[in-house]
């Protein structure tokens, strides 16, 4: 059987707090720290990576908006055999990171956000531990 990439994980720093109008979830606060983006691609996956790394694009998801500041950087990207809402699932039960933004790169799902503050970078490792621990 063949495994097909699935999701991808954004591990993204805020550089300092910033204020951000983000599509139709209108202005919103981000303080400064770690924070994870979970999407998907689904045909697509590299390309969907690719255009999130690029600083000009048209504006279309949420991430788009957030990405798009210059105080905010992409540290580190995680893929996954994992579905999109597990991975959710997976943030939403890790100790240590609080769901932020409520509809945040979500209108497409149930979830509440696909958007997570970290309290500390050092959570980052144990995200990893467990993404791979459901693989």
């Amino acid at each position: 059987m063949v495994r097909r990439l699935n999701a991808y994980i954004l591990f993204i720093k805020i550089k300092k707090k910033l204020q951000s109008k983000i599509g139709t979830l209108g202005l919103n606060e981000f303080p400064e720290g770690y924070y994870v983006y979970i999407g998907s691609g689904k045909k697509n996956l590299m390309d969907r990576i690719k255009r999130h790394l690029r600083m000009k694009k048209k504006k279309f998801w949420h991430i788009d908006y957030l990405l798009s500041n210059i105080d905010v950087a992409i540290i580190d990207i995680y893929i996954t055999y994992l579905k999109e809402d597990e991975v959710v699932e997976l943030m939403e039960n890790q100790k240590g990171v609080i769901p932020f933004s409520e509809g945040f790169g979500s209108s497409d799902t149930e979830n509440s956000t696909h958007l997570f503050r970290l309290k500390k970078e050092s959570i980052i490792t144990s995200i990893i531990d467990s993404v791979e621990k459901w693989i």
